[in-house]
């Protein structure tokens, strides 16, 4: 962490940003200086963890109230965010959940793994209608390791120069490109066939934002 950039005049977004991996991905972005917005679903533990971080840090983050397992939340939290801000320059997906009974699915009826996941993050970029020359993504989902050296990974490759040439490839611990990777990860058809569909179940929400 000691190598990170200044990042001021930089705005971040964490989702899942008031506990565990994302509230040290938090406290990280304000120690160099970045505006950060902590996503969360709990308001009232949210505030906690912004007052804990700025007792630490000497800084203050935003909350930003989002549920991922629920798209019209995420629509919301979309719409609080463009009326305050005109750019988002990294977005640390870093929200998310593992192993869920199958019968279980969030508000708008889709697997809750796969729903808060997959499709919910699609939603959560609205750094795509923002500056397209400027956007990175990271995602961290899983760690067994303290949340000091789980958060590297995503740390490095929404804040440093080296991985803006891999775009379109995986990070893994500890801060390096996973080469290689399993085959089906870049297949062009797969892909484009499930972002069609991401794109087609959000489009409704995204439609009124942009409108």
């Amino acid at each position: 962490m000691d190598q990170m950039p200044d990042l001021t005049g930089q705005v971040m977004l964490v989702t899942g940003g008031n506990a565990g991996l994302g509230k040290e991905t938090v406290k990280a972005l304000l120690e160099h200086n970045a505006k950060v917005y902590m996503g969360a679903r709990d308001e009232q533990k949210a505030r906690a963890a912004i007052e804990e971080l700025k007792e630490k840090t000497g800084k203050e983050a935003v909350f930003l109230e989002l549920n991922l397992a629920n798209l019209a939340s995420v629509k919301k939290s979309a719409e609080d965010f463009l009326s305050k801000e005109k750019q988002l320059h990294v977005l640390f997906n870093n929200a998310g959940v593992t192993c869920m009974p199958i019968e279980w699915v969030t508000d708008d009826g889709y697997d809750l793994t796969f729903g808060t996941n997959v499709v919910g993050t699609v939603q959560t970029d609205v750094m795509k209608y923002a500056t397209e020359k400027d956007k990175k993504f990271t995602a961290l989902l899983y760690t067994f390791w303290p949340v000091e050296r789980g958060v590297l990974t995503s740390l490095w490759a929404g804040t440093m120069p080296e991985p803006i040439k891999h775009n379109g490839e995986f990070a893994v611990p500890w801060a390096r490109i996973c080469d290689p990777c399993r085959p089906e990860a870049y297949d062009d058809e797969i892909g484009n066939r499930l972002w069609d569909w991401l794109e087609e179940e959000v489009e409704p929400y995204l439609k009124e934002i942009y409108a």
